[in-house]
């Protein structure tokens, strides 16, 4: 029995050592692992040098654009091979794109960001970060906390955590962090975001890969917004000093304006409800209008474009059927910035 017990605890430690190897070995990355956006910045760190193109946006990106499926028909359309990475997070809001934005600032020698224009990533503070260490997630000992038991396992927790990689990366050590450590190691040669969106076993087993009808294909037309055809005389009449998407955008716009890399908008599609609610009107045409004279930035208006009902799985995201659908309009209206 003793031998036993010996053996037991000789192989728990063993293991654990392994573990805590691992653990330092990779800490760069199990740090991210469970903050979802941190993770996407650090899947685009670790792109190759020839990225040419980049998405970042919330969930409506992550639904409506198949990574794979546009780099074929951009090619196609365009006669260039680009190298396209959807950044896209789900639950993501203007905070989180902003430090994405700054991230690409930082790197030389892409080519393309394409930005998502839309109510949740330019309206709403970002979500809570879920990347706590161990020290926050310990309260310090209050008047709730009497005699020395308390005080001596708080000291001791933190004690672990500083010198112990397996305690202070806990969470990045939980089953579910299995999926986003493999999408970070394979970012680089496939689209991730596939894991990341509902339904996404059942669109797998599914049959047939839905196709699209090129007479209705043809009649979705994005509002286009150039800086040849926008001045800052069709604001007049308008008030944007209050505009919160305006000056989030213009925020994002002047990080990345120090960068050799070319801004490009999207309003992603939505239903008809939707886009008469939040995401049309005046003060957002004018602000888009702002946008492309002032910094040269175009914008692709789908939020009213013609899709069709069975496109949507919800009325702000799309469904497979939707996905192959926008995925060929996008690089069929973004051919000519390449």
């Amino acid at each position: 029995m003793t031998r036993r017990l010996l053996l037991f605890v000789a192989f728990l430690l063993l293991a654990l050592g392994v573990l805590e190897a691992f653990v330092r070995a990779n800490g760069e990355y199990l740090e991210v692992l469970s903050d979802k956006t941190s993770m996407r910045i650090k899947v685009f760190e670790r792109s190759p040098s020839d990225l040419g193109l980049l998405f970042i946006g919330t969930s409506r990106f992550v639904d409506c654009i198949d990574e794979p499926l546009f780099s074929r028909n951009l090619e196609i359309r365009s006669g260039k091979t680009i190298r396209a990475l959807n950044g896209a997070t789900a639950g993501i809001g203007v905070k989180g794109i902003i430090r994405f934005a700054e991230a690409v600032s930082q790197r030389g020698g892409l080519r393309v960001v394409v930005l998502e224009a839309s109510v949740p990533s330019l309206g709403k503070a970002a979500v809570s970060s879920e990347t706590d260490t161990l020290k926050e997630d310990i309260a310090a000992p209050g008047q709730d906390e009497s005699g020395y038991g308390p005080r001596i396992e708080t000291a001791l927790q933190g004690w672990l955590a500083d010198r112990l990689g397996i305690v202070a990366q806990r969470k990045s050590l939980r089953p579910a962090s299995a999926i986003n450590l493999f999408a970070l190691y394979s970012g680089s040669v496939m689209d991730t975001t596939v894991w990341k969106r509902k339904g996404v076993l059942r669109e797998l087993f599914s049959s047939s890969e839905p196709g699209v009808d090129e007479q209705q294909f043809s009649r979705i037309i994005p509002v286009v917004t150039s800086s040849g055809d926008a001045g800052i005389e069709v604001t007049e009449g308008v008030d944007l000093s209050r505009d919160e998407t305006l000056r989030n955008m213009e925020q994002l716009a002047e990080i990345l304006a120090g960068s050799d890399t070319q801004v490009i908008w999207v309003a992603p599609p939505v239903t008809a409800e939707v886009a008469q609610q939040s995401e049309s009107g005046e003060t957002r045409a004018a602000a888009f209008r702002y946008m492309a004279y002032r910094y040269g930035t175009p914008v692709f208006d789908y939020s009213q474009a013609a899709i069709p009902d069975d496109c949507f799985r919800d009325t702000s995201h799309l469904n497979k059927k939707g996905r192959i659908l926008f995925s060929k309009l996008l690089a069929r209206d973004l051919a000519d910035h390449f």
